[in-house]
């Protein structure tokens, strides 16, 4: 017989897949309606503090919302969250500052990478 925190632990997970699969498909969607040469970054954080996956979600949540914000994907384990992001809407301090206000620690990893013609800032 598996234990009910199993259960609920296995639903969670579920729920949080499908939430950044829609996510994803969300943002292609509306990525694809926008021109092609238009500027973009990715920047991926090391998240510290989140304790389940139910954090993993907030934080997901959290960054959808910022305008320019193209996708969004959060891992749990290990505890990541990669953002890719328009530079003329928003930049990696806003969007490590919105992690920061949900209660989670957050270290940019590496460089921000510039994607689709977007030149790196001197």
């Amino acid at each position: 017989m598996i234990q009910s925190h199993v259960v609920r632990r296995r639903l969670l997970l579920g729920v949080v897949s499908c939430a950044v699969l829609i996510a994803i498909a969300t943002g292609a969607a509306a990525d694809d309606q926008v021109s092609r040469s238009a500027a973009r970054a990715r920047v991926t954080y090391s998240v510290k503090g989140m304790r389940c996956y139910g954090c993993a979600g907030k934080v997901h949540e959290g960054l959808s919302k910022i305008d320019g914000v193209v996708t969004v994907v959060v891992t749990y384990e290990p505890s990541r969250a990669t953002v890719e992001f328009r530079p003329s809407k928003t930049d990696p301090a806003a969007l490590r500052a919105v992690i920061v206000r949900l209660g989670f620690e957050a270290e940019q990893e590496g460089k921000v990478q510039y994607l689709g013609g977007a030149k790196s800032p001197k």
